[in-house]
Parts: structure tokens; C-alpha cells; sequence
């Protein structure tokens, strides 16, 4: 690939972009003169009448093609924001119902310890008649006869 031939290629896009950018801007720019006649009159016109005239920067009103991109632009900005915002609504919405879910869970898993623990407690100290449920009693191991030596 020859360097050379990129650099001016790219020196030649660069140069009519800048052109391209600087033209259109001074194209509507029109002279502009006013003045006020011995009357009092005050007169504009497009050539200068008299030593007293001052120019007028006055700027281009945007043509119909221009003001139609401006008002797509908009509504496209319109749009795209109410879907961020309704998408963050959305969002929090779900994070709400997490949250929801979650405080839920942690109340039923809390219910469910409690109740666990009524039921240990009321196991170990025994019933309301005063017995102590078979599962808590105490197993002792078995007792097998001990062999003794026998004596001569």
C-alpha cells in the first residue's frame, strides 16, 4: 500500500469536508443596510444609499427542510426519552417487587424458626400433660453380661 497516496487521500477528505462545512454558512449571509432619511424615516435596503447606513448582520431564516429534520430530531428525542423512562420505571417497579418478595420470604423463613423452636422447646420440656415424648427420652446403652475369669 503506498503511504504516500493514503496521506493525500486522506488530506484531499479532510480539505473538502472543511470546505463543505464553511460555505453553506456563508452563503445566506446578505448585506444589509439601514438608515433614516431628513424625515425621520428609517429605510433598509440590500445597497448602500448613504454615507449614514449602518450594516446589518441579520441571519438566514432556516428553510422548510432544515426545520423538518429539527422537529424529527425532537420527536425522536421525545421518544427515545419516554422509553428510558418508562423503562426505568420498569426497572423499579421489579426492584420493588424484589424487595417485596424478599422482606416475604424473610418473614415466613422468621415464622418458620419461631415455630420450630416452640415446637423443640415444648418437646424438651414435655407435653402439657407433664410426659416427655418418646423421641427425647434418653436411650442407655444395652448391658451385656461381663465374662469373669473363672477361679480354680
Amino acid at each position: 500500500m503506498n503511504l504516500s497516496f493514503f496521506n493525500v487521500s486522506i488530506l484531499t477528505y479532510w480539505l473538502s469536508g472543511f470546505l463543505l462545512l464553511i460555505l453553506p454558512a456563508q452563503l445566506p449571509a446578505a448585506e444589509v443596510y439601514k438608515w433614516t432619511n431628513d424625515s425621520g424615516a428609517v429605510h433598509y435596503s440590500d445597497t448602500l444609499q448613504s454615507s449614514s447606513a449602518k450594516q446589518l448582520d441579520i441571519q438566514a431564516a432556516p428553510n422548510a427542510e432544515k426545520v423538518e429534520q429539527a422537529k424529527k430530531r425532537e420527536a425522536l428525542l421525545r421518544r427515545t426519552a419516554d422509553d428510558l423512562e418508562l423503562s426505568r420505571q420498569q426497572r423499579e417497579a421489579q426492584q420493588r417487587q424484589a424487595e417485596k418478595e424478599k422482606r416475604k420470604q424473610e418473614k415466613l423463613r422468621g415464622q418458620a424458626e419461631r415455630e420450630q423452636e416452640e415446637k423443640q422447646t415444648e418437646t424438651r420440656e414435655g407435653n402439657s400433660e407433664g410426659h416427655y415424648q418418646k423421641q427425647w427420652q434418653q436411650q442407655m446403652p444395652p448391658q451385656y453380661p461381663i465374662p469373669h475369669p473363672i477361679q480354680p
